[in-house]
């Protein structure tokens, strides 16, 4: 409870204290340094044999800084409670308890939302080679605790500040110490419409960021001076989270003077210039400090656009022009879209047609898309089959209709308006489709949204039988790519189908069955996996499991009652000179669902009525 060895852990016992002194002695092999990597910690008295492995004139050098990294990293690491780190809740919670914020409390909060080194294994088996390289075995990130909502008093806010700025500052370091060129995933600190949802479900630098930006906001609002003196102890914009830090403050007139934001925009770097994640906090401030800039600033700030984007090391010339060019272009356009074009000091309508002779396919529609797409977003996507606009149209100009919509209704809302015709008037859109097929038109994706869709199962008979008869009759090169959609519609309908129109069934059945035989590759499983293939996975999800599996659920049915065709369908599988025959030796499961289907033929011969009696299916062939 007290005394100078009140903070040391428990000691080990003798057996554990031998084995560190054996980890320790084996620390230059690889299997040591993976092992370590996934520990939450490691005791000192381990530590300790570690580092007494290394204190040879002799150790390999880089291995003794990786081991003296990951023990630091491992002093540091806060987990705890399942592996999360929430002690910055613990002060949020005291806070509020003890009736307000202190400096203790501030101290507390900021140590505990720290950004610091981790490491874990990399995505590797268990190194048995010795001269198995270390980069290989571990892999070394940024970890950023998980940060509370926090409602700071005003009085504390420039302390807050303070904190997030330094935390912030730490983290690029670190980011910056394991890639020379870090990826902030960076999101707009002005979002359009005001809409701040770009939620990534992680923590990140950027995180911080924002927290300090919204910081600063409230210390505009109750000290202005207070605001401003802090935006310039940022960091000099030579990252490009400091650039979009400075970028913003830039485009606040209460942060920065006019003279100021003209120089930030005269001297940015070109490379943080043409950055497409700071784009849009760039237009917005230059936008903001448009009038407070002098016809010399401004017509710096257009000859910058004017130029382009300097082309990095390696790139195609050509290829490059084209992309600089496009570039160029969407600035200028958005000058002029703006209402900025007149006072910019030079002709930017002029411009613009100049270097339309250069990139002739460079539309205005084009660049509106470009400036106003989302760089990042994460969440929940949302589908909207609105097909109001589409009931009163005639067959040939609904697919045109749902192309010049667009395909997203808002952020995170994706458009399938197909969907909902779909369901309301099944016969008009499968005549859209058909329209389409005709002009040979590219339908496929249309296919796909109609035969995934879960509604397919509240169609009325007919639409199922016209869906079939669609499907079996569709040219070859529409039908490869719907291979998948369609073996899953006749997997999930194909029970319903059979007992109303049999004769369908096994049209639409033999038609993806010659296809899959023909083209194996769009037939395969969509699943993925790591190490030994997943047999059972791989068939289930194929166009051939998905049929032979169909067929063993309708043997073992009820519904078998037309020995007629059921000798139809056996011959269909046991003609080797048949390409449907060759579905079954895809997987060991096709095999199997196979033999079901002829134990289930059998069955109905010997226990079915009269008329099953006397027919004689053929029995398929199962090697």
């Amino acid at each position: 409870m007290r005394g100078g060895s009140a903070q040391d852990p428990h000691q080990l016992s003798s057996r554990q204290f031998i084995l560190s002194n054996w980890l320790g002695g084996v620390a230059d092999q690889p299997f040591a340094v993976w092992w370590a990597a996934e520990q939450h910690h490691i005791h000192p008295a381990l530590s300790e044999a570690i580092e007494r492995k290394f204190e040879t004139p002799t150790a390999d050098a880089e291995l003794c800084q990786t081991w003296r990294n990951l023990i630091d990293a491992k002093r540091k690491n806060n987990l705890r409670y399942g592996g999360h780190d929430l002690a910055a809740y613990g002060v949020v919670s005291s806070a509020n308890a003890s009736g307000g914020w202190s400096e203790w409390h501030m101290q507390r909060l900021f140590e505990a939302t720290t950004p610091r080194m981790a490491v874990r294994r990399s995505w590797t088996d268990v190194p048995v080679d010795r001269t198995a390289s270390i980069d290989n075995l571990i892999a070394w990130e940024v970890h950023y605790p998980t940060y509370p909502e926090i409602d700071i008093p005003d009085e504390w806010l420039c302390r807050y500040v303070e904190g997030l700025r330094s935390n912030l500052t730490l983290a690029v370091a670190l980011e910056t110490r394991l890639r020379s060129e870090p990826y902030f995933m960076l999101r707009p600190f002005e979002p359009p419409n005001g809409d701040d949802e770009h939620d990534f479900g992680i923590n990140h630098a950027s995180d911080f960021a924002h927290r300090l930006v919204d910081a600063l906001r409230r210390l505009i609002a109750n000290d202005p001076q207070a605001a401003s003196a802090e935006a310039k102890r940022l960091p000099p914009p030579l990252s490009p989270i400091f650039s979009q830090l400075h970028i913003w403050a830039a485009g606040q007139t209460k942060l920065s003077t006019a003279r100021e934001a003209a120089a930030l925009f005269r001297e940015l770097d070109a490379e943080f210039l043409w950055d497409s994640d700071l784009e849009r906090d760039l237009l917005a401030a230059i936008k903001a400090r448009w009038n407070d800039l002098t016809d010399r600033d401004r017509t710096a700030v257009a000859k910058r656009f004017l130029k382009g984007r300097p082309a990095w090391e390696g790139v195609n010339r050509r290829d490059f022009r084209r992309y600089r060019t496009a570039s160029t272009l969407n600035r200028l356009y958005w000058l002029q879209r703006e209402g900025l074009a007149a006072t910019a000091g030079i002709d930017v309508g002029a411009e613009i047609s100049r270097l339309r002779r250069v990139l002739s396919d460079w539309t205005p529609e084009g660049a509106e898309a470009e400036l106003e797409r989302e760089r990042h977003r994460a969440g929940w996507v949302q589908i909207d089959t609105d097909a109001t606009n589409l009931l009163t149209l005639p067959p040939s100009e609904i697919l045109a209709a749902i192309a010049a919509g667009g395909t997203r209704a808002g952020p995170l809302i994706e458009r399938k308006p197909l969907k909902g015709l779909m369901e309301a008037r099944p016969v008009q859109t499968l005549s859209a489709l058909k329209f389409a097929e005709r002009r040979g038109e590219a339908a496929a994706g249309s296919w796909s949204d109609i035969l995934w869709d879960d509604a397919r199962a509240n169609d009325a008979p007919r639409v199922r039988l016209l869906i079939a008869l669609r499907l079996a009759a569709m040219p070859e090169g529409l039908l490869i790519p719907n291979l998948q959609s369609a073996g899953f519609w006749l997997k999930q309908r194909g029970q319903a189908l059979w007992r109303t129109y049999p004769e369908a069934y096994f049209k639409l059945w033999e038609r993806l069955a010659t296809t899959v035989a023909a083209h194996p590759d769009a037939a395969g499983s969509g699943i993925l996996s790591d190490g030994e293939p997943d047999w059972v996975t791989s068939a289930i999800n194929s166009v051939a499991g998905r049929l032979a599996e169909l067929t063993s659920i309708i043997a073992r049915s009820s519904a078998v009652t037309s020995c007629e065709l059921w000798n139809r369908f056996a011959n269909i599988l046991a003609t080797s000179r048949s390409p449907a025959c060759q579905i079954d030796r895809n997987h060991p499961l096709v095999n199997w669902h196979m033999a079901e289907f002829s134990s289930a033929l059998k069955t109905s011969v010997t226990t079915g009525s009269s008329a099953a009696n006397m027919c004689r299916p053929v029995r398929p062939s199962l090697d």
